[in-house]
């Protein structure tokens, strides 16, 4: 026996379906389907009642067979798609036509349909749409956490580029760059240590007290 999962609802909760169709009975006979499976179902007969139920209750799926034009930009179907908020959701269309015209729709199925295959069609739309949903928020989780890594490093980077400027200074002899090694602290005067001058003028440290340079070599 193959089990579904009921969808990605929060706590627990079953999956709400908005089910959208002009005949009354149709609607009836899906939605007792649905119900029967587990399913919170509601039911809208007209495409502006439809658009503020999927507002207010944002429905796991929708299954719409309204008689309008296919593809219409006036329709359910392009509403839903074309819109930010609500193109994810998972979109079934029961069209009057043999093989189906609205190409926006996730699926495609003629209507009427039989309301077990219906079911089992939006319990197989529901499971992707569940995988999909926990997919992206797996990468949008790495995604977060590479992104604090990166502003860490940047951080990072920072602190020491800011480091290495406080102590540049150049040779006191031929004014070359000097780089810096480390800071060190003896007999209560703090200095700064560089490696040899480039061009040979020696080894210098730099008394932070007194803001002079020592030949160290």
């Amino acid at each position: 026996m193959q089990t579904h999962t009921q969808g990605p609802s929060a706590g627990g909760l079953p999956p709400i379906i908005l089910i959208v169709d002009d005949d009354r009975d149709a609607l009836g006979l899906y939605s007792a389907c649905f119900e029967s499976a587990g399913m919170w179902v509601a039911t809208s007969t007209q495409r502006i009642e439809a658009l503020d139920a999927v507002r207010e209750l944002r429905p796991d799926l929708i299954v719409t067979h309204l008689h309008e034009e296919p593809n219409s930009e006036d329709g359910l179907v392009h509403a839903l798609k074309s819109s930010e908020s609500t193109r994810a959701i998972p979109l079934i269309v029961l069209s009057d036509t043999a093989n189906g015209t609205d190409r926006e729709a996730d699926l495609v199925l003629p209507g009427p349909t039989d309301p077990i295959t219906l079911l089992s069609k939006a319990r197989t739309l529901l499971d992707r749409s569940h995988e999909l949903r926990a997919r992206s928020e797996h990468v949008s989780l790495k995604s977060t956490e590479l992104v604090q890594r990166s502003n860490q490093l940047i951080i990072r980077g920072a602190a020491i580029v800011q480091r290495l400027e406080a102590h540049s200074r150049t040779c006191p002899v031929c004014c070359g760059s000097l780089e810096w090694l480390e800071c060190g602290r003896i007999g209560g005067v703090t200095y700064d240590y560089y490696r040899w001058c480039p061009q040979g003028c020696g080894l210098y440290c730099f008394d932070q007290n007194a803001e002079s340079w020592v030949k160290l070599a």
